[in-house]
This record gives structure tokens, sequence and C-alpha cells, in this order.
């Protein structure tokens, strides 16, 4: 048997994580061009805008700025949204060639001391104590343990009881403060 130990400060794994996943999909120059044509589109679709106003009312004039920073901003976030998301396929494209499965069969215990995930890649288990909180989204219930979120598809409980269920086991289960974090309705 080999063990290692290791005190491990916060976030101390970011780091090296980032080089891994660089490792898996870097983008590169290519990966630039839509967004910055994003970026440069608000800017120019708003100054053109902005030339065309005071045609219209000398009046409207003074809004030229303003639509050149919306257009700039407008164009920014859409060209950081648009950054992002090709990342993301891009990474998980590298982990399918690497030889990721498209599929998890997964499975998701809840008792009451703790929380258990199990596929035939990975085992998990954490105590109800290091949940820092349990808040829904729109097809998931995401736990945060400490630096790992879990993301339980709602759709893995078998009927709206179950997923109840796992809500008033939350409850009663999670500390003061993490009760306090939670979102535990159903919505």
């Amino acid at each position: 048997m080999v063990e290692a130990q290791a005190d491990i400060a916060l976030g101390e794994a970011i780091r090296p994580a980032t080089i891994a996943h660089a490792r898996v999909y870097s983008g590169g120059i290519r990966q630039l061009f839509l967004p910055a044509l994003v970026f440069a589109g608000g800017i120019v679709g708003s100054s053109f805008v902005g030339l065309l106003l005071p045609l219209i009312s000398l009046r409207l004039q003074g809004l030229v700025p303003a639509l050149w920073l919306a257009g700039g901003f407008l164009g920014l976030v859409g060209a950081f949204r648009i950054l992002s998301r090709q990342h993301l396929t891009g990474f998980l494209g590298g982990l399918r060639r690497m030889g990721s499965p498209e599929i998890f069969p997964t499975r998701f215990r809840f008792d009451g001391e703790g929380l258990a995930v199990d596929s035939e890649r990975l085992s998990y288990r954490a105590p109800w104590s290091c949940v820092l909180f349990v808040i829904p989204s729109p097809e998931h219930w995401l736990v945060q343990i400490d630096t790992t979120t879990l993301a339980v598809p709602r759709r893995a409980f078998a009927e709206p009881s179950a997923e109840q269920a796992f809500l008033a086991l939350a409850a009663s289960r999670l500390s003061p403060d993490a009760k306090t974090r939670s979102v535990l309705d159903s919505q």
C-alpha cells in the first residue's frame, strides 16, 4: 500500500487544475476570432447608430457616447459568453478524445451520515458536516462540499416524494450556517 498525506491550503489545487485543463484544451488564436468579431461588431454597430442620431435630431447627439459605451459593453459580454462556450465545448471534446465516456451511470445515496456518489469510474462519500450549502438550479440540486460541487440531477429522483425526502434530510442534517445559505424549496 502507498499512502500520501499533506496539508492542502484552500484553493491550492485550482492553479494546477488549470494546467491540467490546458493540457486537455487550450483553444488557440482561432478561438478568439468570433468573440473579437462580436466585440468589434458591438462597437461598430453602436457607432453607426451614433452617427445616425444627429441626422434624426440634434438633441439626440448627446446620446452618442452612451451608445458607444453600451455597444462596447454588450459586445464584451457577448464575446465573453461565446469564448466561455467555445472553451467548454473544446474541453469536453478533449476529454472525449482522451477516452472519457459520454455517459456516467451514477448512483446518489443520501442518509443520516452523509451523501455518497458511485459510478463505475468514481466513488465519493462526504458527511453532512462538510456540506456548505444546497441550492436548486433549473435541472439539478447543487451540493457544495468544500471545494467540490456535486450536481445531482433532479431526474435522478424516481418520484417527487424522493426529491422531497432528500430535501427534508438535508434540512435536518445541515449545520445551522449551511441551512441559512441553502435554498431547500423544490421550486
